[in-house]
């Protein structure tokens, strides 16, 4: 068995912020945190630290033997400094080692109406179309999927439950035609959509070149229109309410 070593002044990055790594393989043995594993994780495979992976695979493997148990997987039974730590945050559907990543994206997409209040309004109607048709992950956390259009730094990725070809398809619309959403400075399309959602395995990358040659899809065109509508802050909401 690997010995574990001080991991003192080393950290890993959440959507939250970053996270010391010893407190975080502590939080672990308690609570299942989705986010703080996919650091873990991500940790692992950057420094090829097996003994963090198996950590974490065996706190995955408690989690899932005591999951019909209730209260004792509850977060509300961790003390009230861990439960802070780990935020309101979490990434979804991280299941399984990844495959080791190339260079880390920190950056999201850039969307922005008229306003604040009707920028969220708008994103959040994203949000609620693509579970409905049941486009990501049931479980996907709302703030983490605005996160992901704040313009910020952020770690968090949603997964994709839908076709591929549709998850391309609506970001050429949004980013290459109908010019919605903006990329950040340096970045390609491609590799902030690699960057920001998992496949719908939840445990690793499309690929740029995968979403690139995708064909276009043929029986979501008019959910996609809807959902650039949507989108672009000079259609009034009001207006959509009878097609969504």
């Amino acid at each position: 068995m690997d010995k574990r070593r001080s991991y003192s002044g080393e950290f890993i990055y959440t959507c939250k912020g970053p996270v010391p790594l010893d407190k975080a393989l502590d939080i672990v043995k308690y609570y299942p945190d989705e986010d703080i594993m996919l650091g873990l994780y991500a940790y692992a495979a950057d420094h090829g630290d097996v003994c963090i992976a198996r950590q974490t695979r065996a706190a995955q493997k408690r989690a899932s033997q005591r999951l019909d148990f209730g209260p004792i997987a509850s977060p509300g039974n961790l003390s009230q400094d861990r439960t802070e730590m780990m935020g309101e945050i979490k990434a979804e559907g991280w299941v399984g080692r990844p495959k080791k990543a190339g260079k880390k994206i920190l950056k999201s997409f850039i969307y922005q109406a008229y306003s604040d209040e009707e920028t969220n309004l708008r994103l959040q109607s994203l949000y609620f179309g693509l579970l409905q048709l049941k486009w990501i992950a049931e479980d996907t956390k709302q703030k983490s999927f605005l996160s992901i259009f704040s313009g910020e730094e952020t770690t968090c990725r949603v997964v994709w439950t839908g076709e591929v070809n549709t998850l391309a398809e609506l970001f050429k619309e949004l980013v290459n035609r109908k010019k919605h959403v903006k990329l950040p400075e340096g970045e390609s399309i491609w590799v902030m959509v690699n960057a920001r959602f998992w496949d719908k395995e939840g445990n690793h990358e499309f690929g740029n070149d995968r979403l690139r040659s995708t064909s276009t899809p043929t029986g979501s065109k008019d959910a996609i229109d809807l959902l650039v509508k949507i989108m672009n802050p000079d259609l009034p909401l009001e207006s959509l309410k009878e097609l969504m």
